[in-house]
């Protein structure tokens, strides 16, 4: 796959925590943004970049979407 714009991941992370979140989203903005949520998220964004994120360790401690789109960026994902 491809890289993939960052709106889209953004639309990614808001479907997977089922609720709005924008580039400024925090974990402390979102309530189901918790551990399981968090595993979400990078559950659903592994799929989506067909599982090739898993080596990528700095994503478990991302706690915001701004984190998660720089590490993205960083390793050539968007």
């Amino acid at each position: 796959m491809g890289r993939i714009e960052q709106d889209a991941v953004i639309r990614m992370i808001s479907d997977s925590l089922e609720q709005e979140v924008t580039l400024d989203t925090t974990m402390e903005d979102v309530e189901d943004w918790d551990s399981l949520g968090h595993l979400k998220i990078m559950s659903d964004l592994d799929a989506e970049f067909d599982n090739r994120l898993a080596e990528i360790r700095e994503l478990a401690t991302a706690d915001s979407v701004r984190k998660i789109l720089d590490i993205l960026r960083t390793h050539s994902f968007i």
